[in-house]
């Protein structure tokens, strides 16, 4: 019993010597101070430009799809225009694969 409290003692000791001895080290060098960085020049005025005359190309403009055509485009995922039945069922497993199986 006693060799067990005095190497129980012995190990407190050691690792509080261990513990002062490393924060000692752990002091940091002063290292070169970082170069000075001269301001940009730099002029707080927009430019300026005339754009009275510029054309350019009218933006695309989006197709209107029926709601039928909508859902079909979200399960025909290959886009060959036949929904198999794993295109119809994907969208109810890949959230069932994300949960654990408690079997």
């Amino acid at each position: 019993m006693g060799k067990a409290v005095l190497g129980a003692v012995a190990t407190l000791v050691m690792l509080g010597i261990g513990l002062f001895w490393l924060q000692g080290r752990a002091s940091v060098d002063r290292g070169a101070p970082p170069p000075f960085v001269q301001p940009l020049a730099t002029s707080t005025a927009l430019p300026a430009a005339d754009l009275a005359d510029a054309k350019g190309v009218a933006p695309p403009g989006a197709t209107e799809l029926t709601r039928e055509q909508k859902r079909f485009a979200r399960y025909d995922h290959n886009s060959d225009g036949i929904i198999t039945r794993n295109e119809m069922l994907s969208t109810r497993t890949k959230p069932a694969k994300k949960t654990k199986c408690r079997c």
